[in-house]
């Protein structure tokens, strides 16, 4: 003969209202906000190919950064600050 199954009887790890650790991603403009840069500089870099497109787009085309994303933003943002260069004032 077969068993019922009783599914009250079964414990599940997560309850109906937790959520599932999903990764957070920004927009641009959260990103431009913690970088200090405005969107437009951060989409002017990102057509110049001096940043990597981030790698995830939503539904709607926009772009979604994820933490690996902002920390390869942050550097090269770093490196160009770092070498950036400036020309000498003569009087």
């Amino acid at each position: 003969m077969c068993q019922r199954l009783n599914i009250a009887s079964i414990n599940l790890s997560f309850s109906r209202n937790a959520k599932l650790a999903m990764p957070r991603t920004y927009y641009t403009g959260e990103v431009a906000k913690l970088l200090g840069v405005s969107r437009r500089h951060l989409t002017r870099l990102l057509k110049k190919g001096v940043l990597q497109e981030p790698s995830v787009r939503n539904a709607y085309g926009y772009r979604q950064w994820s933490e690996a994303d902002l920390e390869q933003a942050q550097e090269v943002l770093a490196r160009r600050e770092l070498f950036k260069y400036k020309p000498r004032k003569t009087c």
